[in-house]
C-alpha cells in the first residue's frame, strides 16, 4: 500500500476545471477522498482470511465498485454548474478510485488486488513493483522505514504526477489563449 498522502495526490494530475479555467477545488477534494477510500477495508479486513474478496485489497479496490462509486459521486455533484450529461466528473472520480488499485498493484510484497471482485477472487499484481508497503499504524508513520517509502513515492509518483498536472495546466492555458489571439487578428484594420 502506498501512503495515504500518495493515494490522495493521485487526484491532482487530471483535476477538473471550472468554466473559468480554474481547478474545481470541490471536485479535487472529493477526488482525493475517493482515491484514499478503498483502504477503508482496514476497518474489517482482519475478520476475513487473506485472499477473501472482503479482505484488504478486495472488494473496495475492485473495478465494479470503482464504477459504482464514481457514478454515485458524479450524481452527488451534478448541480455544480455543469451540463447534467457531462460525464467528465464520473470519469475523473473513476480515475481517482482506480489509481488506488493501480498503486497497490506496484507495491512490493503485496498479495495483489482483486480487480474483479465480487465476481472473481483472483488477485492482480503489476509485473514491475517498486513501492514498499507502508504501515497502517499512525505510530509507525514517522518511522525511518516509512520515511524511506515516502522518499521513493516522491521520486516515482509525486514528481511525475506534478509534472502531468503542470503540463495539463499549460495545455489548458494555451488552448484558452489560442482563440483570443485569433480573435485579435480578425480585428486588424488592414483587412478589407
Amino acid at each position: 500500500m502506498a501512503t495515504a498522502l500518495t493515494h490522495a495526490l493521485m487526484a491532482l494530475p487530471f483535476a477538473p476545471r471550472n468554466h473559468d479555467g480554474k481547478v474545481d477545488k470541490g471536485l479535487l477534494v472529493l477526488g482525493a477522498v475517493l482515491a484514499m477510500a478503498p483502504d477503508l477495508d482496514v476497518l474489517w479486513y482482519r475478520h476475513f482470511p487473506a485472499g477473501h474478496w472482503l479482505s484488504h485489497r478486495g472488494l473496495t479496490h475492485s473495478l465494479p465498485v470503482a464504477l459504482l462509486v464514481s457514478a454515485l459521486a458524479a450524481l452527488l455533484v451534478r448541480g455544480r454548474g455543469r451540463d447534467p450529461l457531462d460525464l467528465r466528473p464520473a470519469v475523473y472520480f473513476f480515475a481517482c478510485l482506480f489509481s488506488h488499485a493501480a498503486l497497490d498493484m506496484v507495491t512490493v510484497g503485496a498479495r495483489g488486488v482483486a480487480l474483479l471482485a465480487p465476481f472473481d477472487d483472483g488477485r492482480w499484481l503489476a509485473p514491475v513493483r517498486f513501492i514498499s508497503a507502508a504501515w497502517f499504524s499512525p505510530r509507525r508513520a514517522l518511522a525511518a522505514d516509512n520515511l524511506a517509502i515516502l522518499v521513493t513515492e516522491l521520486r516515482w509518483i509525486w514528481a511525475p504526477a506534478i509534472v502531468v498536472f503542470a503540463v495539463h495546466r499549460a495545455m489548458y492555458n494555451w488552448r484558452a489563449a489560442a482563440p483570443a489571439a485569433g480573435a485579435a487578428s480578425d480585428q486588424d484594420p488592414g483587412r478589407g
